[in-house]
Parts: structure tokens; sequence; C-alpha cells
């Protein structure tokens, strides 16, 4: 049984606005046993937060995005949403994503930078939780 596109949409938002507050915790206190992977955990925590956001956004149109690519989701977004924040969307989700991967000669994202993100990450949740 599946559950109403609002009742899970207010759902992806409550958990969204919960992982970001860890990612804010990791980022404001790098020592938490996480050694040197701290910056791309917060990365993923606030990836994570990003795509349950806009998994709000579309959860009207559609109720049940599994099995459809972040990239796809992004581009219905532009179609659904006001087009500056399907346009934050998809930036954030590309810097984040280039953030997750970890590459031998490619340094970490900075605790400035993620700071940034979690809060422009926190202002689509909010926008998401206003309907867009």
């Amino acid at each position: 049984m599946t559950s109403a596109p609002g009742a899970t949409a207010m759902s992806d938002l409550a958990e969204a606005r919960g992982v970001l507050a860890a990612a804010r915790i990791g980022v404001q206190n790098p020592d938490t046993g996480l050694a040197d992977a701290w910056p791309r955990a917060a990365a993923l925590l606030t990836r994570q937060a990003l795509e349950l956001a806009v998994d709000a956004l579309l959860a009207d149109r559609i109720p049940e995005p599994d099995g459809i690519s972040m990239r796809v989701r992004l581009a219905c977004l532009n179609e659904l949403v006001d087009p500056a924040i399907a346009h934050e969307a998809a930036w954030l989700w590309g810097r984040l994503s280039t953030a997750c991967h970890h590459h031998p000669y490619d340094l970490a994202p900075t605790g400035d930078g993620l700071t940034e993100w979690i809060g422009r990450t926190e202002a689509l949740v909010m926008a998401a939780t206003k309907g867009g």
C-alpha cells in the first residue's frame, strides 16, 4: 500500500532536514571519527537530502520515482516548477555528485564549500516545503 503524494513529500522533506543536520554536524566537527572521509561523507549526505527534496517537488506528478534516474527527475523538475529552483537543484546535484566521488588527484571539498552547499540545499528544502 502506498501513501498519498502529499504525505510522501512531507516525509521526504522531514528526512531531508534530518540528513542536512547530520551533514552540518560533520562539517562543524570534522574530528567525529571520520578521519579524512568527512568532506565526502558530508557531500553525500547533502546530495541525499537534495534528492529527497527533488522527489518531494515531483511527488504530485511522479509519486513513485523509483527506477527513474536523478538526471531524468531533474529534467522533469525543469518543466514542473520555477526554472530557477530547477536550475539550482541541477547545479547543486552536479557539484555534490562530483564531490562524492574520490579521484586520486582531486582535492576533497572544503568546509566552507560544503557549508555553502548545505545552505543552498536547505533553501531548496524550504522551497519544496512551500510547494516549489
